[in-house]
């Protein structure tokens, strides 16, 4: 007896990583709307700030991996990755920001990217 192999209920059609980031920026822009209402305009400096130090940062770590930045860039998932960590950490000194997206990137993603290239 062979069985029909589906994709979830929920998976009706592909999407690419990028777009995906794009439409979680875009759901989250409703809160950050509401934080610089109540926080004032450093939330937005704090934004900046940090979508700047991610992009540099991938770059860096792709350049350090001899690979081309733009193809880590691409995704926009460092991007979305620094407008979390924006939002999260509301009114803190900007060398937080580089502490914890240097934590997120180093501890989190650069080992699961290890460990999905490398054969065991």
């Amino acid at each position: 007896m062979s069985f029909f192999i589906a994709s979830s209920p929920h998976a009706h059609n592909r999407k690419s990583t990028p777009d995906l980031m794009k439409w979680v920026a875009i759901c989250a822009l409703p809160g950050l709307i509401a934080q610089t209402y109540f926080f004032g305009w450093g939330t937005i400096i704090q934004l900046v700030f940090a979508i700047t130090l991610a992009v540099i940062f991938e770059g860096l770590v792709m350049l350090a991996r001899k690979r081309h930045p733009f193809s880590a860039l691409r995704d926009n998932s460092a991007i979305v990755t620094a407008w979390l960590l924006a939002v999260a950490i509301p009114h803190s000194p900007l060398v937080d920001f580089v502490h914890w997206y240097l934590f997120c990137h180093c501890y989190c993603q650069t080992p699961l990217w290890w460990i999905r290239t490398k054969p065991i």
